[in-house]
């Protein structure tokens, strides 16, 4: 069970980097579409990183009501 704990919370870096990244790529084509300013582009990942922290603590929350229970 430790093992896949682990796993878990690996996984969830690599995708925490991985989205990222993607933003990364996309914001330029982003800016083209929308016509955005600089300071707009960095609400959108400040937004977005926002989104993921927020993600994290539900996901946290969710474990621990959903996670380990005691077994008679």
């Amino acid at each position: 069970m430790t093992f896949f704990v682990c796993f878990l919370a690996a996984l969830a870096g690599l995708l925490f980097g991985l989205d990222i990244g993607v933003i990364a790529g996309a914001l330029p084509f982003i800016a083209d579409e929308f016509q955005i300013t600089s300071h707009t582009q960095e609400w959108v990942v400040s937004s977005m990183m926002f989104g993921a922290a927020v993600g994290a603590v539900g996901s946290g929350w969710l474990s621990f009501k959903l996670g380990a229970q005691k077994r008679a």
